[in-house]
């Protein structure tokens, strides 16, 4: 723990030296307490990661990380940013333990190589949104609206799906 906290202080304080410069690409990190439901939305690409760490970690350049806004409500935790342009390269990599809710919005991108476990998982793109996720939930009941889409890969026994709006679904799943 203290050389994560080292890491971190010294990379914050190397972010803060370059932050005269856009192109260089910085790290930082949020805290954040256990969460079921995620959000998502203003074109920000999220890399899902299964683990029990409770930060939220940027890595962008630094007029991209200060835009971006993290807070928490219950137990749904909201990602967005000031403004909905790409303002240079962002990737956001949130760590999850046990997720219900994946909801991406106006054009953001959730993606994970960890397979997202549980009961029931609901997925929700829509406004030039992407997920694309691997799972081994019981149930999924995805939502593709307003040209978003949903790539599903693992396995589950129910799934169900809704497209409207050109909205599109890819699921390939097999039954547990």
């Amino acid at each position: 723990m203290k050389t994560l906290f080292c890491i971190v202080l010294l990379l914050n304080i190397f972010q803060r030296s370059l932050a005269g410069n856009p192109d260089v690409i910085v790290r930082d990190s949020v805290s954040i307490s256990a969460f079921q439901e995620l959000y998502v939305s203003s074109s920000i690409d999220v890399i899902l990661v299964n683990s029990n760490v409770h930060y939220v970690y940027l890595e962008g350049t630094p007029t991209s990380i200060s835009s971006v806004q993290i807070r928490k409500a219950g137990e749904k935790l909201f990602i967005s940013k000031k403004g909905s342009s790409r303002q240079g390269k962002l990737f956001v990599y949130v760590p999850f333990s046990f997720l219900r809710v994946i909801d991406a919005a106006d054009g953001a991108k959730i993606s994970s190589y960890d397979p997202i476990k549980g009961d029931t998982l609901l997925l929700s793109s829509s406004d030039r949104s992407s997920i694309r996720i691997m799972s081994e939930a019981n149930v999924i009941h995805s939502i593709s609206g307003k040209n978003g889409s949903v790539e599903l890969f693992g396995t589950c026994n129910y799934s169900f799906e809704q497209s409207d709006q050109n909205g599109v679904s890819f699921i390939e799943l097999k039954k547990q």
